[in-house]
């Protein structure tokens, strides 16, 4: 059993260096967890942005019907 691992390092370890030696070693190379933080954090900005957009527009949009309302008010009376 022991000399089934030991080919079988053998084995692993010469098609590592065969891939560096075509230049083909871009697995190692390549970090996920980076793009996937980054995908999220782009989710909490749009998210973030949308909800507090909305809050505001909501905000101002009511200012200003108060506003016209109490200018027509002021007009008529």
């Amino acid at each position: 059993m022991s000399i089934l691992r030991e080919r079988i390092e053998e084995v692993r370890i010469k098609e590592r260096l065969e891939r560096k030696e075509n230049g083909l070693n871009y697995a190692a190379g390549y970090d996920y967890k980076h793009k996937r933080s980054a995908d999220s954090s782009q989710f909490f900005e749009i998210l973030f942005g949308m909800v507090f957009g909305t809050f505001i527009l909501a905000i101002v949009t009511g200012i200003l019907c108060l506003w016209l309302v109490s200018l027509l008010i002021h007009l008529y009376l």
